[in-house]
């Protein structure tokens, strides 16, 4: 934005229009973690058991060390008041559901702080996803090929009189296999 030299004074307008730009890019740094409409929702992290490369990239393994394995995802997210249930949507690159799952407000591990919660499922190579009672430490694994899929994550909470979506637009990927030392 251009102001005239030697002016001080700021129009309301302009102000208004720097907030805005300021706020796209603070909302681009983010990556594509969604809130709700209010804001009082929000999809706070989605993370893996596993992860890959340098920087560590989440990953998700259809098998370990040569054998059929779980591998956990865990969701962080925001919400006030109380909590009746959350659906799991993991979604392929095409937008179609492979793994739902819901999980009871009850089930929902506390966060760092008051109204933040973790969601932590197991996901095995038939896709199905199942609740976790703990979170797994993060361990880096190699892979020999290209990812079999790219999931991202839809969640849709429900309270008493309303459900609110927010999503993970950022995938992450699935390997056919995995090592891990």
């Amino acid at each position: 934005m251009f102001l005239p030299s030697g002016s001080a004074k700021v129009s309301r307008m302009n102000k208004v229009t720097l907030a805005a730009l300021s706020l796209t890019g603070l909302l681009a740094s983010c990556g594509s973690l969604s809130s709700g409409p209010d804001g009082s929702e929000k999809l706070l992290s989605v993370t893996t058991e596993y992860t890959t490369g340098a920087p560590a990239t989440p990953a998700l393994c259809d098998q370990l060390n040569g054998a059929a394995s779980k591998s956990q995802l865990v969701i962080g997210l925001s919400a006030s008041g109380t909590i009746q249930n959350v659906k799991v949507n993991l979604k392929d690159s095409a937008g179609t559901v492979v793994s739902t799952t819901d999980v009871p407000g009850g089930s929902l591990l506390k966060g760092a702080q008051d109204g933040q919660y973790l969601i932590a499922l197991d996901r095995t190579a038939s896709k199905s996803l199942t609740v976790s009672s703990t979170v797994r430490p993060t361990g880096a694994v190699t892979v020999g090929a290209a990812p079999t899929a790219a999931l991202t994550a839809e969640v849709i909470i429900t309270r008493s009189r309303s459900s609110v979506t927010v999503k993970n637009d950022t995938p992450i990927n699935v390997y056919a296999s995995c090592t891990k030392a």
